[in-house]
Order: structure tokens, then sequence, then C-alpha cells
């Protein structure tokens, strides 16, 4: 899953280029011995600083990373011990002006790597014209790839009989005197490769009973992908006459039935609803981090007098349900006097603002998919409100559950479309509420 975030106004390059990433580094896998650059390029109303944070944490001076003139960081050689400490670090380029201050989306960096085998290949001995089904199963990071040897050559999956499974299942049909032999299963990866245990393919003796009920030997299993990955379900069904295989999608049966066994189910570029995370209000729309482009008017940053009110909003959608964080310039903000996080942290409403929260305010969103991140500049300007106060005020008690507010217009009501009804229950928390200018 990619989570994809809209841009609120200020920040960005079409609201006046106050504060903006151009390039964001990302999650991306490191090679022992061998050098890393991670991506971070800023542009901004100059003078813009460019730091690097790892786990948290400022980068040491002596942590074998340079800052490049463009604000990329290089990475030196990997050193082995770096494994015995993590097999992941957590990378963010910090940029500043005098705006405020912006933090990256996260770049989790992984050691290359790649396990023992957990499953080899175990021998199997199968009638003329069976199936043969040999499986193995490691794991590394990067996913390693995975392919299988006859008799110590490379197998040929060219063949219609031959089918190779990304999970690491070699399938053979009709089998033959031609397939006997000795198999093993080959696990490649940036980090290294590594060879299973010889399993061994023999053909059975006797005859081949004349009729043999359908039998599935091993069918698909549940799969958890990314977005734009391929599912490849699985399949293996025996039976003389040989069987015929179908498929079914949420009770309505798939067409073109394949009489072939075993037959693998695959959805090549897997595209479930897009997960997204977007910013409904104070815009009409963003440049989206992946996929499809949108062009849209942006307006400068969001400015405010003293004493009022300010609302962000982040929607953000994934699976798994993203979590968000928001900062204010680079650091966590937690509810306080006047910050209220709501809607599972995805509504952040200062009230009472002041000279003191004009900053660059961010939604983080992250999922075990990657991170992304929106920012929004909040410039705090002018005097207090003075907007004429509605007259006679009343509250009607209309049930338990119901209450009616009215009020007469001020004498000269400006600009005002509308007020904001703050109630607060007793020993509850407060409540806004639109209302209109004029009495119901």
């Amino acid at each position: 899953m990619a989570l994809l975030l809209l841009l609120l106004p200020g920040c960005g390059r079409a609201a006046g280029s106050e504060l903006a990433f151009v390039q964001e580094p990302g999650d991306t896998v490191a090679v022992w011995e061998h050098p890393l650059v991670l991506p971070c390029q800023v542009e901004g109303e100059p003078p813009v600083s460019i730091s690097w944070q790892r786990d948290g944490l400022a980068l040491a001076n002596d942590s074998g990373a340079t800052l490049m003139p463009d604000g990329s960081l290089h990475l030196a050689a990997l050193p082995s011990r770096w494994s015995l400490l993590s097999s992941a670090h957590e990378y963010h380029c910090v940029t500043q002006n005098r705006y405020g201050r912006l933090v990256s989306q996260r770049a989790r960096v992984q050691l290359a790597s790649l396990s023992h085998f957990h499953q080899h290949p175990e021998s199997v001995e199968v009638e003329r014209g069976g199936v043969a089904r040999f499986q193995c199963l490691i794991q590394g990071v990067p996913e390693p790839s995975i392919s299988w040897e006859h008799n110590g050559t490379a197998l040929n999956t060219a063949n219609h009989r031959i089918t190779l499974l990304p999970s690491g299942i070699l399938h053979i049909t009709s089998v033959s005197q031609a397939d006997v032999g000795t198999y093993r299963c080959v696990a490649r990866n940036m980090a290294s490769t590594r060879h299973s245990q010889d399993a061994q393919l023999t053909l059975s003796v006797g005859l081949p009973r004349l009729l043999q009920e359908p039998e599935i030997l091993s069918g698909p299993q549940n799969l958890t992908l990314t977005v734009h990955q391929t599912a490849v379900l699985e399949c293996i069904a025996t039976g003389h006459p040989r069987p015929l295989v179908s498929w079914s999608h949420l009770g309505v049966q798939l067409p073109r039935p394949i009489s072939q066994s075993p037959v693998p189910l695959s959805y090549p570029n897997l595209t479930p609803p897009t997960p997204s995370c977007r910013w409904p209000l104070h815009r009409r729309g963003g440049h989206p981090s992946s996929g499809h482009q949108e062009s849209h008017d942006l307006r400068r940053s969001l400015s405010k007098p003293p004493g009022s009110s300010a609302i962000f909003t982040c929607v953000a959608q994934g699976v798994p349900e993203p979590h968000l964080v928001w900062l204010k310039n680079g650091k966590v903000l937690s509810p306080g006097d006047n910050i209220r996080l709501t809607h599972n942290n995805s509504t952040l409403m200062l009230a009472g603002i002041s000279v003191e929260d004009e900053a660059i305010y961010q939604c983080m969103a992250e999922n075990s998919a990657g991170s992304n991140q929106a920012s929004a500049c909040l410039a705090v300007k002018g005097g207090p409100e003075s907007h004429p106060v509605p007259r006679g005020l009343h509250a009607m008690a209309l049930s338990t559950f119901a209450i009616r507010v009215f009020w007469e217009p001020p004498p000269s009501s400006g600009d005002i479309t509308g007020y904001v009804l703050h109630l607060r229950p007793v020993g509850g928390e407060s409540l806004s509420v639109s209302g209109s200018q004029s009495p119901p």
C-alpha cells in the first residue's frame, strides 16, 4: 500500500515557495560495505538550512554520513557491525527557514539479508502422468527471487508443464521419465545466493488406476500484498481422467475454466481502492506524491488574527489503517490548553491563537507500507477580531437532546457570513456548531 497526501495551502511551490520538499527520501535497502545516498531537495525563501536525523536523533559527526551540496545524505560504506545494532534505521531530512521547520517523510533503511532455508524441498514419488509438487521457504530483504535446478542445471520454465509460483512452489504436470532426477531450490537477492538441499523425483512402480476421483492436493492461501504487486493463488489437483479446474471470485465463477492441473490464478498489477491521504479543507485539490497528477490553484499561507481559531484536517486512508501524528515546526504536537486533536487525530484545532502559534504544521501518516506527510503554514497577523457582537442571544431547550438558539443581527454586520457557537455541557468538552447570521 502507498499513502497519498495532498498539500494544504501554503508552504508549497505554488504558494510562494515559503518552504517545500522538491524530493524526499524513501524506504530503501542497503548492502554491507556499499555506499548509499538518501535524496533530499528543498526550495524556499533563503536562507534555508538542511540537516538529518537518524532514529529521531540528530546525526553525529562520527556517523559516517556526509551532507551533500543539494541536501542529500551520503552514507559511507555500511559496516557489518550495523546489523549488530539494528537491522533497520529510520532517517528524516529536516529543513528550516524563517517560516518554520519541516520534516520529511520517513526513510527506512534496511540491511540486505538472506536467511537460511526454513523449508527444504522433499522427495516425492509420482505416478507416470501425475503431478509433482516441490516447495522451499526462505526469507530475505529484499524479497528473494526463486528458481529451480534439475540435475544441477537451471530448470526450463518455458515448458508448459512446469509452473513456478513466486512463493517458491514448483509444479510439474504430466510427469514422465524425463522429469526423474534431483531438484533443488535457488534463492537470490542483493545480499547473497543460497541453494536448498536436494530432493528426488521418482516414478512409482505399478499400473496406474483407471479411475481416480478428483482431489485438491494444495489450495490457495491468504495473501497480503501492496498495490501494483501480482497475486498468484495456487491450486493443485489430481485425478484420472485429469480433472477440470475452475475459479470463482466472491461467489461468481470466473470465465474460461482451464482443463489443466495445477492451475494458478494470477491478478497482475493488483489495484484495490487507492489508499490515499487528503486534505479536504482550505483547498480544492492537490499535488499527489504518486499516481496521477492534478493541477489546482493554491492559496498562500493561512493567515489568522490573534484570538481567532484555526482548524486543519487530515483524512488518511490505507490498509492497514494509518497512524496520524501532528508536528509543529518538526516537533510532535500534544493536546494542550489551546490545542485539540479529535477524530483519531485527523483534525487539529488551535483556539485563541497568538504569535507563538505561527509555524509550519504537518500531518504525518504512516503504516507498515510506508509514510507520507503534508504541511501548511499558519501566519498570525493583524489585531484581535473586532466583529460586531450579535444582540438578544436566547437559548431554548426543546428536548433532552435538542436546543434552539437565536439572536438579532448586529446593526452593522460587515462581511460576517455566519457564527460558530461553542457549547460546553456540564463536565464535558466544548462542541462547535455553525449558525446563520440572521435569526431563524
